[in-house]
């Protein structure tokens, strides 16, 4: 392995330092430029957000799946029924949008609609753009169990920044 020198100039511990250089080093393997490498995690606006790693744990999908609660807690926990009954009229107000997303992307509004309704409340979590995704993204790899996870979405996020033109540090999570 070919490690590169990298100076990681912001206030990090050193085991912070350590997974971040790790980082640095597997997403050279990936092909990607030393330049776009340094220009994400060497930035001023690379933060680790401490105080978020909390809820990294909170999986009611994983706590479902393994037996830990129920479905009836599972579907409390997502509150599922507010957003079963909330998803008719944000499919309606949003049908032209979901109709395009459904013939870009091959699929069928009704399961877009119910990923955005999990994910944000149908835009309404008050999460929404608390953190920007990227440094999201590094503070689950380097402070957090989740590294395979986090590995996976920043290159991806990475990759769609470079294809969009659209800067990392624009994208809230």
């Amino acid at each position: 392995q070919n490690a590169y020198a990298y100076k990681i100039s912001v206030n990090f511990s050193g085991d912070e330092k350590r997974k971040i250089s790790e980082l640095k080093n597997r997403l050279l393997n990936e092909n990607l430029s030393y330049e776009t490498i340094d220009s994400i995690l060497e930035n001023e606006n690379l933060e680790l957000h401490r105080g978020i790693v909390k809820s990294f744990g909170k999986n009611p999908e994983k706590d479902f799946s393994v037996g830990k609660i129920n479905y009836a807690e599972y579907r409390k926990k997502l509150d599922l029924d507010a957003k079963i009954r909330d998803a008719p009229a944000f499919m309606k107000r949003y049908k032209n949008e979901l109709d395009d997303a459904e013939k870009i992307y091959g699929i069928d509004q009704k399961y877009i609609a119910a990923i955005l309704g999990v994910e944000s409340s149908f835009g309404e979590s008050k999460t929404i753009s608390a953190y920007k995704a990227i440094n999201s993204l590094v503070t689950q790899y380097v402070l957090t169990k989740r590294q395979k996870f986090a590995y996976g979405q920043i290159k991806e996020l990475i990759i769609y920044s470079q294809r969009t033109g659209i800067p990392i540090f624009a994208f809230d999570s």
